[in-house]
């Protein structure tokens, strides 16, 4: 009888990113997250990025599943 092999998936963690007093309520949001220190703000490295509008308000609150490890976030200036 075969045996499986297949790898687990990654476990996840909930995560909730909150920004306030942002300069602009019209203006899209950047969010840039690195896995980890060995890219972290080398060009074009990022393991994600988020848009996010902030629907006319000056707070951001987003919600989001990362895989567990360390996470280092930029985001730029407005």
């Amino acid at each position: 009888m075969p045996v499986s092999t297949a790898t687990p998936p990654a476990a996840n963690t909930a995560v909730t990113v909150v920004v306030t007093n942002l300069p602009s309520t019209k203006a899209t949001l950047k969010l840039y997250l690195y896995h980890g220190k060995a890219n972290f703000l080398v060009r074009n490295h990022y393991t994600l990025l988020k848009h996010i509008k902030p629907s006319g308000s000056n707070k951001v609150v987003y919600p989001m599943q990362l895989p567990l490890g360390e996470w280092l976030l930029l985001s730029p200036r407005i």
